[in-house]
């Protein structure tokens, strides 16, 4: 009988927060990104306006949740949210390919969707075994 060891596997953690804990949205400014893709808010750290106060601890909880009761990190390990940000698109839109180099762990809350919005797509930069 054979084994298989997940040597570089990269763990993907799936949850829910219930879009009622965003409440009304503030007024946010967007701008059209670089690329021409998307819709981005200006704001960087979005989860510091007071009225998105719920939506942040909602996600703490859930950072929580997977670091210390999933992964088993030592409670005494600190972590914070570095940035958060909004991004719209319209038909068409799509985030280009890229990672986040400065984060241990990067995350993303769907506010809305439909059933004709696309799917989010993980690619494997270290992939060399079947190149994209």
């Amino acid at each position: 009988m054979a084994d298989l060891l997940p040597l570089f596997s990269t763990p993907v953690y799936f949850s829910n927060i219930d879009k009622s804990i965003v409440g009304n949205l503030p007024e946010i400014e967007f701008q059209r990104m670089d690329g021409d893709n998307a819709w981005s808010s200006k704001n960087k750290y979005i989860l510091e306006i007071p009225e998105l106060q719920n939506l942040k601890k909602a996600i703490e909880e859930k950072l929580r949740e997977y670091i210390f009761d999933l992964l088993k990190v030592e409670t005494s390990v600190e972590f914070y949210i570095t940035n958060s940000w909004v991004n719209v698109h319209n038909t068409g839109d799509r985030i280009l390919d890229h990672h986040h180099n400065n984060s241990l762990f990067s995350g993303i809350y769907y506010i809305e969707t439909t059933s004709t919005s696309g799917q989010i797509i993980f690619k494997n930069p270290e992939s060399r075994i079947f190149p994209s």
